[in-house]
């Protein structure tokens, strides 16, 4: 009598799920650089910053609350939004 194979195929396996968590992080990497980004546009354009003075201020903004960068980053852009959404 033939044996079953007890190797089971797990989804790691897929290369086509490796593919896809590829995918899916490289879509977060840019989609958090885009908040970034916009955070230092809108910090530039608020208080007439180099690109330089914007970055330089969220870093440090962060390591004094201790937060990610990215936190920063949302919540300047939150406030924008909400500042924006009142004015109308």
């Amino acid at each position: 009598m033939p044996q079953k194979s007890t190797f089971k195929k797990t989804v790691n396996d897929d290369p086509r799920y490796a593919q896809a968590v590829q995918n899916y992080e490289a879509g977060l990497r840019a989609m958090q650089e885009h908040k970034f980004d916009r955070a230092k546009g809108l910090l530039q354009v608020s208080y007439q910053w180099t690109e330089e003075e914007a970055y330089l201020h969220l870093r440090r903004t962060s390591r004094q609350r201790r937060q990610p960068m990215r936190e920063i980053a949302r919540e300047i852009i939150d406030l924008a939004g909400s500042t924006a959404g009142g004015a109308q």
